[in-house]
């Protein structure tokens, strides 16, 4: 019995590595990754991480693209965006006074 139990945390553990292995940290192949994402954002509003008082990230859809939606404050600002998954093309975004 315990052979049969190791085999298959073998197999599971197997399976784990090579479903990571080529993937970005959102675990989809071919995208970006969340953190590119959020450096892509922050490069673009020109706001340190350190600055960040909230942060906000998902992975949606907009107009049949695969997206990630960031949001963030920064001292008195709010900053939304819809960064491309696949390009990191920045989409929309928006900022405005909190």
């Amino acid at each position: 019995m315990n052979k049969i139990r190791n085999f298959m945390l073998v197999v599971a553990m197997c399976l784990a590595l090579s479903v990571q292995v080529g993937y970005g940290n959102d675990g989809n192949k071919g995208y970006i990754g969340f953190e590119k994402a959020k450096s892509i954002a922050l490069v673009h509003a020109n706001v340190p991480e350190s600055e960040i008082r909230k942060y906000e990230a998902e992975l949606d859809r907009y107009r049949g693209r695969a997206v990630y939606k960031i949001e963030f404050d920064s001292a008195m600002i709010e900053y939304e965006y819809e960064i491309d998954a696949e390009t990191g093309e920045i989409i929309r975004w928006k900022s405005e006074y909190d």
